[in-house]
């Protein structure tokens, strides 16, 4: 079987090489070395970022979730059946978390690196000298840099989406949640890691609320003719409203991290 898997690794490794060396004779016999060298390193160095980043997010909130659980668990027939799955585990946990954190960094990665033109056209960014009346941008900022906060935003969310089911799961195989033991159902350790997971989450959701507010402008091709009467008199004021929403519920999880209620 290792025999199996390192042959399929080669394989796929040759396939990759052999794709990459074929557009790079391409480009070099067209006289655009350079563009094909910039898509490359681009892409890697997205990929390096982006896949680091969800690796020690996960890794992280694993390791955190892990020393925050409780010492003392109630005997319940939830936490034996429990204890039989932890003693399996244990011998290998560290590989596990390190094997699923490398699973989802890679397909983070493969994601970012994807997205090479947008970071591209946001790294050499530059002004139209044209300002949007609607909230007084440059016009650039719709062509050039909102589609990459629109893909950072997306990544920080998922991320820690992750982050927050892999603690929830964490807390509740090591007893910081107990959902059929009498008693006390979340430690308050366990309280206080979710709801600063949960706040960041929804600091993210405000942030994205207050940037749709600029897509209203790229609807219906509305940049060259401005945003519609709707858009300005409607759905703005209420995506504005929504901005603060989120971040009252964030402010609400930060108490409880206080609090640990």
């Amino acid at each position: 079987m290792p025999t199996l898997i390192v042959l399929g690794v080669l394989a796929l490794l040759f396939g990759v090489f052999t794709n990459l060396w074929t557009e790079r004779l391409w480009f070099n016999s067209t006289g655009f070395g350079e563009v094909f060298t910039t898509q490359l390193v681009t892409q890697i160095a997205l990929f390096a970022a982006f896949g680091l980043l969800t690796f020690v997010a996960i890794v992280g909130t694993a390791m955190l979730a892990y020393r925050l659980r409780p010492r003392y668990r109630p005997m319940s027939v939830e936490q034996q059946s429990l204890e039989r799955y932890r003693e399996a585990i244990e011998p290998s946990r560290r590989g596990i978390v390190l094997i699923g954190a490398g699973i989802l960094a890679v397909t983070s990665g493969l994601g970012a690196a994807a997205a090479w033109q947008t970071f591209l056209v946001w790294w050499n960014r530059t002004s139209f000298g044209q300002t949007d009346p609607q909230f007084n941008v440059d016009v650039g900022f719709y062509i050039f840099e909102y589609p990459w906060w629109r893909f950072v935003l997306s990544f920080a969310f998922a991320t820690v989406i992750l982050s927050l089911i892999t603690a929830a799961v964490v807390h509740y195989l090591y007893g910081g949640i107990r959902l059929q033991t009498p008693g006390e159902k979340v430690t308050g350790a366990a309280i206080a890691h979710l709801s600063a997971l949960a706040a960041v989450l929804m600091l993210l959701k405000a942030a994205a609320y207050w940037l749709d507010r600029y897509g209203l402008v790229l609807e219906d091709n509305a940049l060259s003719t401005g945003a519609g009467y709707k858009a300005v008199n409607a759905v703005l004021p209420a995506m504005t409203i929504l901005t603060f929403i989120p971040q009252v519920c964030a402010a609400l999880f930060l108490v409880a991290v206080y609090s640990r209620s």
